[in-house]
């Protein structure tokens, strides 16, 4: 099964999808996928609750189908706490990609970011 990344704001709002994907990955060991395959959304909402009881150490189930990231999941407190597991995950897979939607909003002009930490 895979974390899904889709296209979808600039460069700010792409990392902030990449972060939530990593955690993803990392807490269900999927694989990540700058690829739109289909499978089930997860919302800001929903992405919230899931960095609430991570945060309060609670067990997690996710679908059991592909995850779609596809919001912006700009919250601070679940990146902190997986600070160190996201720059593992990131250094063991430098064959991902971020990618935007454009360099002005839905121009598509998509540009492709590695991403890598040193």
């Amino acid at each position: 099964m895979y974390i899904c990344f889709n296209i979808r704001g600039r460069l700010g709002n792409a990392i902030f999808r990449y972060l939530a994907s990593a955690i993803l990955c990392i807490i269900s060991n999927r694989k990540y996928s700058s690829k739109l395959i289909g499978g089930i959304n997860i919302t800001d909402e929903m992405f919230y609750n899931i960095s609430k009881n991570l945060l309060e150490n609670k067990l997690i189930k996710l679908p059991e189908q592909n995850l779609i990231m596809s919001d912006f999941y700009q919250h601070d407190k679940i990146y902190l706490k997986y600070r160190e597991k996201i720059f593992k995950f990131i250094n063991t897979n430098r064959e991902h990609l971020i990618i935007t939607d454009g360099i002005n909003a839905g121009d598509m002009k998509c540009e492709t970011y590695k991403c890598m930490i040193f």
